[in-house]
């Protein structure tokens, strides 16, 4: 990390940790790169953090619009009798809604929504 970044913020744990923290207040993390206020759209395709949002983005919309089903298609995990099924499609859920409010705030990522 370069000066006092703490967090390179462009992976998808930096994305994450940001969406959750951003979700419930400021966040005052020092970041090596302020990914939220670039514009997605001028980002070359090589671009890690392009990548990464874009993924993420279509994770959001894959956990918003799937059915069941899908899901559990997607992420056999959900099969496990160790978990409640109906609880962690909850959390995925409530997970993308927050993630949605979070980045529809930076003009810059609409792309990333749709």
């Amino acid at each position: 990390m370069t000066g006092n970044a703490t967090h390179c913020g462009i992976c998808i744990p930096c994305i994450i940790r940001r969406v959750a923290i951003e979700f419930h207040g400021l966040d005052a993390t020092v970041y090596e790169r302020n990914l939220f206020t670039e514009l997605f759209s001028a980002l070359p395709d090589s671009d890690d953090g392009r990548r990464n949002l874009a993924d993420f983005g279509e994770f959001l919309l894959r956990v918003e619009t799937y059915s069941e089903i899908e899901m559990m298609t997607e992420w056999p995990e959900l099969y496990s009798s160790e978990i409640s099924r109906p609880d962690v499609i909850g959390m995925y859920k409530r997970a993308a809604a927050e993630a949605r409010q979070v980045l529809s705030g930076y003009p810059g990522l609409a792309p990333v929504l749709t």
